[in-house]
């Protein structure tokens, strides 16, 4: 996989496979990114949204400013998903749990999963829930 980057995507032996966009400038990327041969985009909304909002989530003196569906990250996320349906290319969006049904409603796409440690998360919270009742 590559990274795309402000001036588009970074190749690997001359060939493009999958890309990944995580800050504003890959996302304005995406089009040249997906006519350039990706065969897949991935978009992660926990940073995207960090670096539109210039908040950082982690940081609690300022985690209060994250916000997880500002106008102009759903702007941004539905460029990419164009981009990619322009270019016959997938676009997968990874989103927080809590915005999946709203991300579906305002984003034309229907490649949404589930950050990798919420479904972690969730998996061992199931699992503690059901050896409690063992």
């Amino acid at each position: 996989m590559v990274e795309a980057d402000g001036g588009g995507a970074l190749a690997v032996g001359g060939e493009l496979d999958e890309a990944a966009a995580e800050t504003s400038a890959a996302v304005h990327s995406a089009a040249e990114c997906c006519a350039s041969g990706a065969s897949e985009l991935f978009v992660g909304t926990k940073d995207l949204i960090q670096f539109y909002l210039a908040a950082d989530r982690g940081n609690h003196l300022v985690s209060a400013t994250y916000q997880t569906r500002p106008l102009a990250v759903l702007a941004a996320l539905r460029q990419a998903v164009d981009s990619g349906r322009t270019a016959e290319v997938p676009v997968h969006v990874f989103a927080l749990g809590a915005d999946l049904d709203h991300y579906v409603q305002h984003i034309p796409t229907r490649n949404l999963m589930m950050c990798t440690a919420e479904l972690k998360h969730l998996a061992t919270t199931q699992c503690s829930l059901a050896a409690q009742f063992q």
